[in-house]
């Protein structure tokens, strides 16, 4: 189980550069959407845990995310 948080701005869950550590999120993960990122699903993906932080966002585009 890896913490990974957004990078300011966000971008693509399947952007490694959305990331820190630089590496896409998957089951099992703990994922930290910071305030004022965005972060948009481009496919279905899965974490452990998905904490967003303030103004932060999740947009999901008719996809899912499996926790």
């Amino acid at each position: 189980m890896t913490a990974i948080d957004s990078t300011g701005g966000g971008g693509d869950w399947n952007d490694t550069a959305s990331w820190n550590p630089a590496q896409v999120p998957t089951a099992g993960d703990r994922v930290t959407i910071l305030a004022g990122d965005t972060i948009t699903l481009t496919q279905n993906e899965s974490a452990g845990s998905v904490t967003i932080n303030g103004t932060g966002e999740l947009v999901g585009g008719g996809n899912k995310l499996t926790l």
